[in-house]
Order: C-alpha cells, then structure tokens, then sequence
C-alpha cells in the first residue's frame, strides 16, 4: 500500500505514481484505487494537495481500522460505501459501525475529521495544518508499548491479504 513504517512507527507515504511540485499544470493520473479522490477518478484533478488529503483519509481510515473504508466499484451487505462515505456519511457510518470489531474507535472527533478529509468538494477538505488542529488529531495518544500490538495487527492483516 505503499507506506513505509519505521520501527518507531513513523509512517512515510512512498508513492510517486502521480507526484508534482507545486505550482505544475492540473494533471490526469490514474492514482490507486481506493485511495484516489473522486477528481482524480474524473481526471479533473485542479488542487493536487487536497487530493492527497483526501488519500490521506483513507489511510488514516485504514490505520484507524484495519480495513479500507470502501472499495471502488464493489458493493459491502449490497452497499456501495464509496457513494456513502462521499454523499451519506450517517449511512457509511451506520454500516462501519455495525461491522467494525471495536465500534468506540470510531469516536465522534475521528469521524467528523474522516468526513472532512474525503468531502466530494476538494475546497472543502481541511488543509494539513487544520488537520493538526483537530479535536481528533490533538486528543489522546499511545505509548509505544499500546501501538506495538495494534500495529502488529495490521501489519498481520496486510501481509495475508
């Protein structure tokens, strides 16, 4: 899933399929399925860091969970949840709620940040400093000895996957 974790649990995204500095012209790349925003799926991509924002949801998402929080073009119980997640967040979250193994992870502050960073409109998603100033973001954090199992976990998931 192109992400590098340090075994302080420093996380570096590595993905260089669509990368650009700023200021380069608007551009159409293809991006991972279920991680690109949806003007990237249209290819009518005119903020690029909005759209990493929004992949960033999803990998919060992930990391949160242990799951994606959708699959492109495939449905969940007869849901599309990437239609949800964008147009019926309370849908969304009633189903993930409903399937998640520990629902109290989804906490309000996490969900509120998650439906901000994958909001259908790029202008609306929150910029990496406002991110930071989330209740969600600036709320408790683990020590390293409570991440270590809940990193293990993933990691276990990803490898037999």
């Amino acid at each position: 899933d192109n992400i590098l974790l340090g075994k302080d649990f420093n996380i570096k995204i590595c993905d260089f399929d669509m990368s650009m500095k700023k200021g380069d012209a608007p551009f159409s790349g293809c991006g991972t399925p279920g991680y690109r925003a949806p003007e990237v799926i249209d290819r009518e991509c005119e903020l690029p860091e909005k759209a990493d924002v929004f992949s960033c949801g999803v990998l919060l998402f992930l990391l949160r969970s242990g799951v994606l929080p959708y699959q492109e073009d495939r449905l969940i119980e007869g849901n599309d949840l990437f239609y949800l997640a964008l147009n019926k967040p309370e849908s969304f979250w009633k189903i993930h709620t409903r399937l998640a193994k520990d629902p109290s992870i989804f906490n309000q502050e996490f969900k509120d940040l998650f439906n901000l960073m994958i909001s259908n409109n790029p202008k609306r998603r929150p910029s990496v400093m406002d991110i930071r100033r989330s209740r969600w973001y600036c709320g408790s954090v683990y020590t390293k000895e409570e991440l270590t199992p809940l990193m293990e976990n993933i990691l276990e998931g990803c490898i037999l996957s």
